[in-house]
């Protein structure tokens, strides 16, 4: 004999198990609909981010690890594979002497150079410490970088030779 919501005969049991099973639906299609409005807000897993704020952070985690000094970190998280195909570490590394120190940097400007928004002309206000004439000063200046976004992650396309 059946029982369930759609039968004549229901034990107190049958039922119980029956409104157990449609809740557990309903909160299986809340989560479902809570998962979904998260990825069309841009903030759910395997979501983009607003990719000027995306760039914005890799250029100051780069930043940041040149400010540590730490160009290995700059050299291989942040550097375009294509790039470090051609020129090794050391290479990159001759690019930022040591002359003068960089205290900090901020992101001036992200201008997009094409509709897909998968390359970017970034500007870079830069801050720093050197002696001239003897003593030392703080001055600023601005850089341009350029970056590209491959497989989803941005990258800095440097120019070969220069560094900031």
């Amino acid at each position: 004999m059946r029982y369930g919501p759609c039968s004549n005969k229901s034990s107190p049991h049958t039922e119980v198990k029956w409104m157990f099973l449609y809740g557990l639906r309903i909160a299986r299609a809340c989560v479902w609909l809570a998962a979904l409005t998260l990825i069309a807000c841009g903030e759910g897993p395997g979501s983009a981010a607003d990719p000027e704020t995306a760039l914005g952070q890799r250029v100051q985690e780069r930043w940041q690890a040149l400010l540590r000094r730490d160009y290995n970190a700059a050299y291989e998280n942040y550097v375009s594979p294509t790039y470090r195909a051609v020129f090794t570490q050391q290479h990159f590394y001759r690019g930022y002497g040591e002359q003068l120190r960089r205290d900090r940097v901020e992101v001036a400007r992200i201008d997009f150079t094409d509709e897909t928004e998968s390359a970017a002309k970034v500007l870079v206000n830069i801050y720093f410490t050197t002696e001239v004439g003897g003593e030392l000063r703080q001055l600023s200046g601005e850089g341009k970088e350029y970056w590209t976004k491959i497989e989803g992650q941005w990258y800095l396309v440097p120019e070969p030779g220069g560094g900031l």
